[in-house]
């Protein structure tokens, strides 16, 4: 509770940062005052995001048998007009920046497509970009712009990947490119707005992100896709979006794709996928992951976590998560060791899974400077409670 100050001063700092009587922030209200707000997916562009109690899919846990994922109730073009996880992705190509954004103020949006009224941002200094106002800055924006509130996720990816697992190197040498695969778990929403991660190709001086998306939502609407859809974006065999940022901004790039399980003899599978993370995947990979990342994770809210804990902690596969609530990230923190020292009953003592399973490691909670401005419309909730709020490193870096 002694936060709130702080996460209120964050909203209260843009224009558009309104505080309702209960202290929470209405995403629905902004969207409107922007003339961005659309039940239609198909006009709504990047904003096709839902506002409701439970933003998330029940579908990947099989506590859960009774929810139904978005693609599964065979319904046909003019029955997608409510929002769907990924719906965006039926057709053959992205709408621009401007035309997903869909901002009357073209002052307002962050381009990733540059002009001469609209130039790039130049090669970010290490450590210039750190907060909202930071980025806004260096991105040359005003406050007046509502881009933090969809930019928390890619913001976030950002700080996971330099602040807290370290896989990319701000201040490496110039001459070497760097190549970082990151594995994206847990995948929903950010579907519909997939180009906007190309900040993090800005954001990256002379590096390559691969970003793999990884989740029942991503999985069900490639399956959808390519039976329903097989020309659109997401029924791609390779990557659903790539960006090359100009050479003045320091020419970074990304590639990012759904993935696609391959086939092995039935014999050799252990379970169906389903979309969800799971041991397979480093077992049919050439290599593993630089990085995990599942953003608003709600990890002790998913039998199906347990496993990927596992696996990236027998493999030092450095693994970040967030999460809407201090308490809640706290308790995944805490938590965690007692799965691992289950999970290493499987092993004998002198095995080297069983070691790096209880070996102790710290498992920090911070504050996400790049958390999604607003506390969210839950009315009984008063202490603070954001998308991206908190972070836990649940793998250190190598």
């Amino acid at each position: 509770m002694p936060q709130l100050p702080y996460f209120q001063a964050q909203l209260t700092q843009f224009p558009w940062g309104r505080l309702e009587r209960d202290g929470t922030f209405s995403r629905q209200f902004l969207q409107a005052r922007f003339d961005v707000l659309d039940a239609d997916y198909r006009k709504a562009g990047f904003w096709a995001v839902p506002e409701r109690a439970n933003p998330h899919d029940n579908s990947d846990d099989p506590v859960f048998i009774g929810a139904a994922q978005p693609f599964t109730r065979g319904i046909d073009n003019a029955g997608l007009r409510a929002y769907t996880h990924g719906a965006m992705m039926l057709v053959e190509e992205w709408p621009s920046d401007v035309e997903g954004w869909k901002l009357e103020d073209e002052t307002l949006i962050p381009h990733i497509f540059f002009t001469a009224q609209f130039p790039p941002p130049p090669r970010p200094r290490p450590g210039q970009v750190k907060d909202w106002k930071s980025w806004y800055e260096w991105r040359g924006l005003s406050l007046e712009s509502p881009a933090a509130v969809l930019m928390d996720h890619i913001l976030t990816t950002y700080y996971l990947l330099t602040e807290t697992l370290k896989v990319v190197d701000l201040q490496h040498s110039s001459d070497e490119r760097q190549i970082v695969d990151v594995h994206y778990l847990g995948m929903e929403t950010e579907l519909n707005y997939l180009p906007l991660f190309s900040e993090l190709a800005l954001l990256f001086p002379n590096t390559h992100i691969n970003l793999t998306v990884f989740s029942p939502a991503a999985h069900s609407l490639l399956a959808y896709a390519k039976q329903r859809y097989p020309r659109s974006i997401a029924a791609r065999e390779g990557p659903v979006w790539e960006y090359t940022a100009p050479r003045a901004t320091g020419g970074g790039s990304i590639a990012i794709s759904l993935y696609h399980a391959p086939q092995v003899p039935r014999q050799m599978q252990l379970r169906p996928f389903t979309g969800v993370w799971q041991r397979s995947v480093m077992m049919l990979a050439p290599k593993d992951p630089d990085a995990l990342v599942a953003l608003n994770a709600g990890i002790l809210s998913y039998s199906t976590w347990r496993e990927v804990v596992s696996c990236a902690t027998m493999a030092n596969i450095p693994f970040a998560c967030t999460d809407y609530a201090q308490q809640s990230t706290q308790m995944c923190a805490d938590h965690i060791p007692e799965w691992l020292n289950q999970a290493a009953r499987s092993f004998s003592p002198d095995e080297n899974m069983h070691q790096e399973l209880v070996r102790q490691r710290t498992r920090p909670v911070a504050v996400n400077p790049f958390h999604r401005p607003g506390q969210r419309p839950i009315s009984q909730c008063r202490s603070p409670n954001l998308g991206n709020g908190f972070i836990c490193r649940i793998v250190g870096p190598k």
